[in-house]
């Protein structure tokens, strides 16, 4: 056999070696010993036929993720196909690169194709058939996909597609947040090992255990209940209503920044609004409304009024056929398109037919609106919170997120604190770029930060750490789940997701984390209709607001302390120390945090630090300190 490796690095076409002869000729097509030779993986153990009857059938793109993530071993048996892989491995440095092979019948050749390498094929004849050796048994719920047609990968097919499937057709453009749950990840849990899972598969754990939700959960779910139907998107005037009924909270300040701003690689994006759409069938019925649901509608799409039939409006169409029920939530900010979103049984009854098609929307110069608060504290430091305000009618993605930075700001604003606090209501990506593009003097002074996002669900607590993996904020959270008493996860920090991101990026490498409940794309209701005031909880949204003021417990009082008596232990008990604390907590416990406290508070050691050596709450040991320096034992040298 034949191998030689394509443009992207581990990808392989594979020819026949022959030996000819009159008889025609014998040659070799697979060898397990020559595949793992070439540090390939010869293990496969299934294979399939895909036969097609039309030339023009489009099949793609396609990849199933660990751990069942597959090698495929594909050739042509009948007729011709041509053949694309995509790499999606985060760091080859071929990452989103295509790459086209023409087998055929004649020419023999197969393609040997990596784990995470997306696959798709075009039949060249009538009649063709393909065939795959793989290296991992089928799991449906591990199966994705994205568009054929996506425009940022750009995939050149060499003739028009005259057959293609609806669920490959209503694919969503490719993001790395599609395949994110099988990614690498830290997992720790207070009790038990715990598994992330597929996002069509059930949430990590089923509904935790919260008390009934007090005032201020269901203050927080009403205010979601007022954003819920607002039209947003990363510009126009869906956020501007949006920050305006915040402003009824806190006093918060909208900055425009127009079109065409430059800020670091990108441009402010021309201003998108939209008044009506709809899709009116042949018997003059509406099929679609955008006053019914504004996730109806591709977000950013461009205008149109015109007719056209079936099989043309069906290339604008998405729908989910794994969750028929549901209606997607699909973008295109960066590519002008139009499109239509709706359940994949309002999909599948319509008929042949001329289809009337209407969106009254704006794609014009105006400008990108954001939300600030600034929160003056003691010191110039800063802790920062950050939250997207780009998503339509989506609960927890992100008005959750939204609605507890809100009342946090409402809580801090009423409180001394040492640290000042900056919140920002800002678009996904293109926001938090332009923050920072348009702020770099200030960044020197976040000290801390959070991504607020998924808060109002009701699985477990995750922490996605800073890229710094060790900060401060980082170490804060994961003592504060430690002792939650509750299952939780913590990730390392990965270069997808949420705003980190872009805090998070090595010009700049912020201690930003994100606390999230079931993290972006692991719920089945994640970017779909289903994420609705039903599945948020008042008792989520106010535990996750604890959750929080505990993390800013930590970080306003994590001081370093000095012992004024540090040769042997003090006797606590003539100070009135010892033995007898009241109502406080279980004399034991204080009497143990004191001795730690002591011993450690050598002038190089936080509190948190010796917290964590002790494997006591911080908040027992805060108490334990502040008892101390009242007796003249202990002083406060710095802040940490």
């Amino acid at each position: 056999m034949i191998f030689t490796e394509t443009d992207l690095q581990g990808a392989y076409t594979i020819e026949p070696e022959k030996l000819a002869d009159d008889r025609g000729f014998f040659a070799r097509t697979w060898c397990q010993q020559e595949f793992s030779d070439r540090g390939l993986d010869p293990n496969l153990v299934q294979a399939s036929v895909s036969f097609n009857h039309q030339q023009g059938t489009l099949r793609g793109m396609h990849l199933q993720l660990p751990p069942a993530a597959e090698v495929k071993l594909v050739r042509c048996t009948q007729g011709a196909i041509y053949d694309v892989i995509v790499d999606l491995r985060l760091n080859s440095p071929t990452y989103l690169q295509w790459t086209g092979i023409k087998l055929t019948a004649e020419n023999r050749t197969a393609l040997y194709i990596p784990q995470w390498f997306a696959h798709g094929f075009q039949t060249l004849e009538d009649n063709t058939e393909v065939f795959y050796q793989i290296s991992e048994f089928y799991k449906p719920d591990l199966a994705r996909g994205f568009r054929w047609n996506d425009p940022t990968i750009e995939i050149d097919w060499p003739i028009a597609v005259t057959v293609i499937s609806d669920r490959d057709r209503s694919y969503p453009d490719y993001t790395p947040e599609l395949f994110s749950n099988s990614l690498p990840l830290d997992i720790q849990s207070t009790s038990v090992v715990v598994d992330l899972v597929p996002v069509d598969s059930t949430p990590p754990t089923e509904s935790i255990e919260l008390p009934a939700p007090p005032q201020v959960g269901l203050e927080m779910y009403e205010l979601i209940s007022k954003l819920y139907p607002i039209c947003r998107s990363i510009t126009g005037d869906g956020v501007r209503k949006t920050l305006h009924i915040l402003q009824q909270f806190i006093p918060l300040e909208l900055h425009e920044v127009p079109t065409g701003t430059a800020v670091f690689d990108w441009t402010v994006p021309k201003e998108w609004n939209i008044n009506d759409a709809y899709i009116i069938d042949p018997q003059g019925q509406k099929v679609i409304d955008f006053h019914d649901s504004n996730l109806h509608v591709l977000n950013y799409s461009i205008p149109i009024d015109t007719k056209m039939p079936l099989s043309e409006l069906k290339e604008h169409l998405f729908s989910l056929p794994d969750r028929p029920d549901w209606i997607p939530y699909r973008t295109s900010y960066y590519q002008e398109n139009w499109g239509f979103c709706l359940r994949h049984h309002a999909l599948e009854q319509l008929q042949d037919g001329e289809y009337e098609v209407y969106i009254n929307s704006s794609l014009a110069p105006g400008s990108l609106t954001y939300g600030e608060y600034y929160v003056p504290g003691e010191t110039s430091d800063e802790i920062l919170f950050s939250c997207h305000t780009c998503h339509p009618s989506l609960c927890n993605d992100n008005l959750s997120g939204i609605g507890l930075a809100t009342f946090l700001a409402k809580q801090l604003e009423s409180k001394p604190h040492r640290y000042s606090y900056r919140f920002l209501f800002l678009p996904g990506t293109i926001g938090s770029i332009t923050w920072l593009s348009l702020n770099q003097h200030k960044v020197d002074r976040i000290e801390h930060g959070l991504v607020v996002a998924g808060v109002g669900d009701p699985g477990r607590l995750n922490y996605k750490k800073s890229r710094r993996g060790d900060a401060e904020i980082d170490r804060a959270v994961a003592h504060i789940l430690q002792h939650s008493g509750r299952e939780y996860a913590i990730e390392d920090f990965s270069p997808y997701g949420y705003d980190e991101r872009q805090y998070c990026s090595p010009g700049f490498n912020l201690p930003v984390g994100s606390l999230t409940r079931t993290p972006f794309n692991r719920y089945p209701e994640y970017h779909t209709s289903a994420d609705n005031l039903d599945f948020i909880q008042p008792t989520a949204l106010a535990d996750s607001l604890e959750q929080y003021l505990a993390v800013i417990d930590i970080l306003e009082n994590n001081y370093t302390y000095l012992n004024h008596n540090p040769h042997c232990e003090p006797q606590l008990g003539k100070r009135g120390l010892y033995g007898n604390f009241g109502g406080k907590k279980s004399t034991k416990t204080r009497e143990m945090a004191m001795l730690w406290v002591l011993n450690f508070a050598d002038g190089g050691n936080s509190l948190l630090e010796i917290a964590e050596r002790a494997n006591l709450p911080f908040s027992t040991l805060h108490e334990a300190a502040v008892d101390l320096v009242a007796s003249g034992l202990l002083s406060k040298i710095n802040q940490s």
